[in-house]
C-alpha cells in the first residue's frame, strides 16, 4: 500500500519501509497521528505556495487574453443508462485555454466521474445528444471527426492502461509486420491518435520522445518489451504518452496509481515545471489530496451525477 491509501478499520499495527529501510513501526492509531501531522506539513506548504502563485498570476493577467478561449464546453449535460438510470444530471462546465482543474468525486463509484472523463475525451456516444463542444466543435459536426479532437487531448486512467497493455502484448498495436512492442514505441503512440502511431516517426517527434524518457529516468529500460515493465514503469510510460506531443488539453485519471512515493514526486516537480506557466489545459483526477498537483486553479466536484462545487 502506498502511504496515502486509507487503512482497512481491521489493521492493528503498521510498518512502513521507505528507501530499503524501516521508516516507521507501530499501531494503527500512531501511524494515522503521524500522517496527519505529515499532511499538515503539507497544506501549510502548499498554502504558502498559492499565496505565492496569486501574487505572480496578479502581475501576469493582463498578458493571457487568450486564456479566455474555451476548449471544453458543457452545459446542462444529462446522460443516462440503458436501464433509465441517471449517470450525469446537468452538469455545467467550461474550461478555458490553459486552465487547470482538479476532479473530485465524494465516493470511488458512482458518482458520474468516468462518464463525465469520456464525454470530455469525445468517446461517449450521448455526447452528440447533448450540448457539448471540444475545442470550438459540436460533436458530430460535419467536417470534424472523432481523430480530430483526440488529436488534441493526452488521457491517461487505470481503464485506459489495463485496455493499451492488453493490446500491445497480443501485437495488436501498430501494423502486422512492426508491432509496438517497446517501452519507447509505446510512448510514441501518443503522437497520433491511432493504433499505427508509433510508425513512421519524424525526427522530431523520436527527439521528443527520447527527451521526455530522459526527464522521466527512464532511459534504461526504454527498449525493454512494455508488457514486462512492473505495473508502476507501465503507468510512467502512460503518463510520458499523454505528454510527449504537448496536447491543448492533457486528462490524467488517478495517474499515480501503482507508482511510488518517490516516483510520484518526481513527476509532480516535472509537471509543476511544464504546466505551470504553460497554455496546456490540465483535468487531474485523485481521491487523494496529497496527490493533487499544487499548481491546479480551479476544482469541481461530482456526487451522484451532480457538480456539487
Amino acid at each position: 500500500m502506498r502511504p496515502q491509501d486509507a487503512l482497512p478499520s481491521w489493521i492493528t499495527n503498521v510498518l512502513e519501509i521507505d528507501k530499503l529501510s524501516v521508516s516507521f513501526q507501530g499501531t494503527h492509531e500512531e501511524y494515522n497521528i503521524r500522517r496527519e501531522q505529515a499532511r499538515s506539513i503539507q497544506h501549510a506548504k502548499h498554502s504558502e505556495y498559492l499565496k505565492a502563485r496569486d501574487r505572480q498570476s496578479d502581475r501576469k493577467a493582463s498578458s493571457h487574453n487568450d486564456s479566455l478561449v474555451p476548449i471544453v464546453e458543457l452545459n446542462n449535460v444529462n446522460v443516462t443508462s440503458l436501464d433509465g438510470k441517471k449517470i450525469l444530471s446537468n452538469v455545467d462546465w467550461i474550461i478555458h485555454k490553459g486552465e487547470k482543474w482538479g476532479l473530485t468525486a465524494l465516493r470511488p463509484n458512482g458518482s458520474g466521474k468516468t462518464t463525465l472523463l469520456a464525454i470530455l475525451v469525445g468517446d461517449h456516444p450521448q455526447a452528440y445528444s447533448n450540448p457539448v463542444r471540444l475545442f470550438g466543435h459540436r460533436r458530430g459536426e460535419v467536417g470534424v471527426s472523432i481523430w480530430d479532437i483526440k488529436d488534441k487531448i493526452g488521457f491517461v486512467s487505470p481503464e485506459f492502461h489495463m485496455h493499451f497493455t492488453s493490446r500491445i502484448a497480443r501485437g495488436h498495436i501498430g501494423e502486422s509486420e512492426k508491432p509496438a512492442t517497446t517501452l519507447f514505441d509505446a510512448v510514441c503512440t501518443g503522437f497520433r491518435s491511432g493504433d499505427n502511431a508509433a510508425l513512421k516517426l519524424t525526427q522530431s517527434q523520436i527527439d521528443a520522445a527520447s527527451r521526455i524518457i530522459k526527464e522521466f529516468g527512464m532511459v534504461d529500460v526504454k527498449d525493454y518489451p512494455f508488457a514486462k515493465l512492473s505495473m508502476g514503469e507501465q503507468r510512467v510510460g502512460l503518463i510520458m504518452r499523454a505528454l510527449v506531443k504537448k496536447p491543448q488539453l492533457v486528462i490524467m485519471d488517478e495517474p499515480f496509481q501503482g507508482i511510488d512515493e518517490d516516483t510520484m514526486t518526481m513527476l509532480q516537480a516535472w509537471m509543476e515545471r511544464e504546466f505551470e506557466n504553460g497554455q496546456q489545459g490540465l483535468v487531474f483526477v485523485s481521491h487523494h489530496q496529497e496527490e493533487m498537483p499544487r499548481f491546479l486553479e480551479k476544482f469541481i466536484k461530482l456526487a451522484d451525477g451532480k457538480r456539487v462545487e
